[in-house]
């Protein structure tokens, strides 16, 4: 199913999992307004049909060039743009279900923005990374900014957010900025949700408290709670007793 601009894709490859893809490869994946409310809408009608897993990708070379600048005008009427864009990432991060960003080529600005609200990054090894608002005169989303320092530690942060270095794919991964670094993206991806699709929520929970800035200890405990008595659980004890009884066998 296309939107109504015929640029964002979205589909159920497989019962629970719902693939988001931009595909404005003319453009290298630049984010205008109706991009970002389109992948919004994909977001929220993966959320509707409760889908399990929410992977991001986008068609072509590159996963994002950024922000559409034949729309930005570098001045406050940019606001609506960035309102886009901060509900577009709200989304993602609220989520229920586990979000997977599938990134090739540049990642740059608001791509990194949209990849950085995604609780997964699987990165080619020809994606690069770079954030150049500070050298457009621009202060950054808070939420964005913090995000980022949280995964690459203040000094990766600085290079990326101050002073607008270009970040390879091997140094992104050495730095936490992305979580798995592949020859293939899209192949990665769908190997990743396959180990995920045994454990899916006690995966989704711990992601998010990875993920919080400052994880309460009564919401831990609910969700450990809750964790211990789901049919994933049960079933994951089972597999892990008959592997230790196979190796007591041998």
């Amino acid at each position: 199913m296309r939107d109504r601009t015929g640029a964002v894709l979205v589909e159920e490859r497989t019962p629970g999992e719902i693939h988001v893809t931009i595909d404005r490869h003319e453009q290298r994946n630049a984010l205008s307004t109706p991009i970002l409310e389109a992948l919004l809408d994909g977001v929220r009608c993966a959320e509707r049909r409760r889908t399990r897993i929410i992977v991001i990708s986008a068609v072509g070379e590159h996963f994002s060039a950024g922000a559409d600048l034949d729309e930005i005008t570098g001045c406050k009427d940019d606001r609506a743009w960035f309102d886009a864009m901060s509900n577009l990432t709200a989304a993602l991060t609220q989520s229920s279900a586990i979000t997977v960003a599938s990134i090739t080529g540049a990642c740059i600005g608001a791509g990194l923005e949209l990849a950085v609200g995604c609780d997964i990054r699987v990165a080619s090894h020809d994606a690069f990374f770079a954030m150049p608002s500070v050298r457009m005169g621009l202060v950054y989303d808070p939420t964005a900014v913090t995000r980022i320092r949280a995964l690459v530690g203040p000094t990766a942060a600085q290079r990326l957010l101050v002073l607008g270095e270009r970040m390879s794919a091997s140094d992104a991964h050495g730095h936490g900025l992305i979580t798995s670094l592949t020859a293939d993206a899209n192949a990665d991806t769908s190997h990743l949700i396959s180990q995920l699709d045994t454990s899916i929520d006690a995966a989704r929970e711990t992601l998010r408290l990875i993920n919080a800035a400052e994880p309460t200890a009564p919401r831990w405990r609910d969700i450990h709670h809750r964790s211990l008595d789901t049919p994933e659980r049960a079933a994951a004890v089972v597999r892990a007793r008959r592997r230790t009884s196979d190796k007591s066998a041998r």
